[in-house]
């Protein structure tokens, strides 16, 4: 599962990552964002992380954070409930674009 890291990003962690995928491990991915606004200006996002890590493996990454349906439904699997039996509150206070 790939999220923020900060600075832990570099060619070294990107190729370790990238040799786990060869050898069978799937890349999931909270979102594929491009940047995000910080204090000290923009920043560049996991997105350009992952489409290196997909391109260079060949490993198609699943988004496992909203808007994937596939999110959602694993919280309804786990509360048993049925998708018209909840609302979903959203909030966009981290500044991410």
């Amino acid at each position: 599962m790939i999220g923020y890291i900060g600075s832990t990003w570099s060619y070294a962690f990107l190729n370790q990552a990238f040799n786990t995928l060869k050898h069978g491990a799937k890349l999931m991915e909270i979102h594929k964002n491009k940047f995000w606004q910080t204090e000290s200006g923009l920043q560049m996002d996991i997105g350009g992380f992952v489409d290196a890590l997909e391109y260079a493996s060949g490993v198609k990454a699943m988004i496992i954070g909203e808007p994937s349906s596939d999110l959602f439904q694993v919280a309804l699997d786990d509360m048993g409930l049925e998708s018209t039996e909840v609302a979903i509150i959203r909030s966009n206070c981290n500044g991410r674009k």
